[in-house]
């Protein structure tokens, strides 16, 4: 299979910080409609991995922590699990803006002195199968631009 065939819906996301504001539901006129039930933002949650959907307020942002993150907070602190479904309903249109923050390519990727048991660190619950663990993307790296091009490649090989 391609990759695109293979990829999967949830994911930690492997980057630093993601910011998301209220998601804004339009038809195909543009015009603004309630939320669908259906769609949006979903996590699985940390503690037992049921999915629940995420509804952000209006005036409120939601902030979303990734793998490189966590590793480099030596577990303390966690990517969660999510995904993005979409509607069911056709000809609705999901926008939202999504600020992906990262670290410089030459970052180090380097555990504090704080840090965890390292399996905690490299582990994120819940994540279904086929999705590349955080633990085989971390061999070998130094820098953020090594990490960074492991997932890359986890998640586009052809294999």
């Amino acid at each position: 299979k391609q990759w695109y065939q293979r990829r999967v819906a949830i994911t930690a996301g492997h980057g630093g910080i993601t910011i998301l504001t209220c998601p804004l539901y339009l038809d195909l006129e543009g015009n603004e409609i309630p939320a669908p039930s259906d769609c949006g933002l979903h996590i699985k949650h940390p503690s037992d991995g049921s999915i629940v959907k995420v509804t952000i307020p209006a005036d409120c942002l939601v902030v979303q922590l990734g793998e490189s993150f966590q590793y480099l907070s030596g577990g303390h602190l966690r990517a969660t699990a999510h995904c993005v479904k979409s509607s069911k309903t056709p000809d609705i249109t999901r926008e939202t803006l999504a600020c992906f923050m990262d670290w410089l390519p030459e970052e180090t990727m380097k555990l504090p002195e704080y840090t965890r048991p390292y399996a905690e660190v490299v582990h994120t619950p819940f994540l279904p199968e086929g999705v590349p663990d955080l633990e085989g993307r971390m061999k070998g790296v130094k820098h953020y631009r090594d990490f960074y091009s492991n997932t890359f490649k986890a998640y586009h090989s052809e294999n």
